[in-house]
């Protein structure tokens, strides 16, 4: 048997090539089919109850909330506003139970009552005046407004309708757009009182208030003048001084001050 030749040495490894260029990117595939919408979950009111310290959940579960019963011992709730006919002193939370009385002098819808009509409605009065220095307008055109209790409010619409122009361009605006414009304690539909509810403002809530009784819970001013909505013809309209229960006519581009009422 011939003797095996010896393995011959192995050869140097080659060097690595260089990197090919990276090729194109491949075109999107198609998006798959929408997966199963999951079932909605169902809301479950919870009932919130208190008993001691512990706070309890309709759903079974509880807390223990350590001091929970003396806080609650300390909440008192009712009627928190002391004008009103079922105030209570000792209550330091308002549940929303207050209930007022309709009378002249109290407060109400956003003002002063001042003069009830006997059928469960009446008229209140700004608690504050809307302007010191105010023309009536419209002087030289007669708008045809009334005298009497219950035409105030047409006054005003009537002369906010006229567009009449100022005479003083230093106003601000005339008397009866005004209180047109006025939104007070919630309300919008405030108007120039006429020359009659003027009077009983005077009477019922201002200087002509019986002595010993109500007297000017009104604020009115007692130095100067009020407009009333009313006129006394092309020219001139009505004003009240109230401090001396009088009642004049100027011409309509002097200047008053206001006060809008409302009815209810």
């Amino acid at each position: 048997q011939g003797i095996i030749g010896m393995t011959g040495a192995t050869g140097l490894q080659g060097a690595t090539g260089l990197q090919g260029i990276q090729g194109q990117t491949g075109e999107q595939g198609l998006p798959g089919f929408p997966g199963i919408n999951g079932v909605d979950g169902v809301g479950i009111a919870q009932n919130l109850t208190i008993s001691g310290d512990t706070l309890f959940i309709s759903s079974g579960n509880s807390i223990v909330i350590p001091g929970l019963s003396l806080i609650n011992s300390l909440i008192v709730q009712g009627c928190t506003d002391p004008t009103a006919t079922n105030y209570n002193a000792a209550a330091n939370t308002d549940d929303g139970s207050c209930a007022y009385p309709i009378a002249i002098g109290n407060t109400y819808g956003g003002g002063i009552i001042f003069w009830l009509d006997g059928n469960g409605g009446g008229l209140i009065a700004a608690p504050t005046d809307q302007a010191t220095q105010a023309e009536w307008g419209c002087f030289g055109t007669l708008i045809g407004t009334g005298t009497a209790i219950g035409t105030g409010a047409q006054n005003t619409i009537d002369i906010v309708n006229a567009n009449c122009s100022l005479q003083y361009s230093t106003n601000s605006g005339i008397a009866a757009n005004i209180c047109d414009t006025l939104t007070l304690g919630g309300y919008s539909d405030w108007f120039l009182p006429s020359k009659d509810e003027m009077y009983q403002m005077y009477l019922n809530i201002g200087d002509g208030s019986p002595s010993g009784s109500i007297g000017n819970i009104g604020g009115f001013n007692t130095q100067q003048g009020y407009w009333s909505s009313s006129e006394f013809n092309n020219s001139f309209a009505w004003y009240s001084s109230l401090p001396f229960s009088q009642q004049y006519y100027q011409t309509k581009n002097n200047t008053h001050r206001i006060r809008a009422i409302r009815a209810f």
